[in-house]
């Protein structure tokens, strides 16, 4: 009868689904190992980015399409098994409508059938075209929000742009800062490099004629006096500071062991000149007087058969408590070395120590 027929063709059709399924998990068995060619391509830069997406794209659509297919020829071989267990019923006597209900298994499982035929035709076929398209947009648009996310990431880091030491920092945890896109930006931090630092001297009018820029200049701290570091003059101001009315002039130094930091006090000594076999005396000896020229002048005291004959002496350039003698004094003259006050041409003297 009609009901044995359409079992019938359910059986037929089921057994070409399962020959279907099998021809598809041939399909995805070729896909993976597509898959797993282009992504040794891609290892050694033989194919795209692009390549592999489209492989992997067509394998996971495969793979989807296998099962769902092995669902439905699943489905179809329930209802086929249904409507066979309703068939006999209908062959021993059922009921009309234990019959009619037989008929609208098979005609269940017939349907069950094409659903699963179809997404095996999509299997053979693959993907269509603007299902590639959605596919490589939905990428693309993955690939912009992870850039997003990694720009985002970026600008919460800090990065200086010296290396150095941080002297300084002027915000705190939950402060709001401003990035230099804006046109103005927070400063967060003062960070110092101080391996090379520039020291600035005052320097009075008589003496800055005396440099130049390049001369050597040893330095040393008042923390640490026996350590001195070695520097060279770069520059000289042209004027003089109206309120102390020195030159400043600014030493570069080199400061690989960070014996001078920013603030620190130091001395300088600087040779300007060398002059040798000159007439020296100590400071204390002398009574500075004004001159009537450019010469700086003063007052010796010189020994003179038991008596302090005052003597008129040019003076040069100074060291510590030295000062050179440039003219009024022989060399081998004895010199009263401590000049008070109360000290007069003529006065008598007695020679303790020579």
């Amino acid at each position: 009868d009609r009901a044995s027929i359409q079992v019938r063709q359910a059986e037929m059709q089921v057994l070409q689904a399962r020959a279907e399924v099998a021809r598809a998990e041939a399909a995805l068995r070729t896909a993976e190992a597509e898959l797993r060619r282009v992504e040794a391509l891609y290892a050694d830069s033989a194919a795209s980015q692009a390549q592999v997406e489209q492989a992997r794209l067509q394998h996971d659509t495969t793979r989807q399409a296998v099962a769902s297919a092995r669902a439905q020829l699943a489905s179809a071989e329930h209802a086929v098994d249904a409507a066979l267990a309703q068939l006999s019923l209908v062959r021993a006597g059922a009921r009309p409508e234990e019959r009619q209900a037989a008929r609208a298994q098979v005609a269940q499982a017939l349907a069950a059938y094409e659903v699963a035929r179809q997404q095996l035709a999509l299997v053979r076929v693959g993907a269509r075209p603007e299902e590639i398209a959605g596919a490589r947009a939905e990428v693309a648009q993955a690939r912009a929000t992870l850039a997003q996310a990694r720009t985002t990431l970026a600008q919460t880091r800090v990065y200086a742009p010296v290396g150095g030491w941080i002297a300084r920092v002027s915000v705190q945890k939950g402060d709001t800062v401003i990035g230099p896109s804006t046109g103005s930006s927070t400063v967060m931090m003062l960070i110092v490099d101080h391996r090379t630092v520039e020291v600035v001297a005052g320097v009075g009018a008589q003496e800055v004629a005396a440099l130049a820029v390049g001369q050597p200049v040893a330095l040393a701290t008042e923390a640490a006096p026996w350590q001195t570091s070695r520097g060279t003059i770069s520059t000289i101001d042209p004027a003089a500071d109206p309120q102390s009315r020195t030159f400043a002039v600014k030493i570069a130094v080199s400061n690989p062991d960070l014996v001078l930091r920013p603030g620190t006090v130091a001395r300088g000594r600087i040779i300007s000149t060398i002059r040798r076999n000159v007439l020296v005396l100590p400071r204390r000896a002398i009574r500075q007087t004004a001159g009537d020229d450019d010469q700086q002048r003063g007052i010796v005291f010189v020994v003179d058969r038991g008596r302090a004959v005052a003597r008129s002496v040019t003076t040069g350039a100074s060291v510590g408590t030295l000062v050179e003698i440039t003219g009024g004094l022989r060399e081998g003259e004895v010199v009263v070395q401590d000049v008070h006050q109360n000290f007069r041409d003529g006065m008598p003297l007695r020679i303790i120590k020579r």
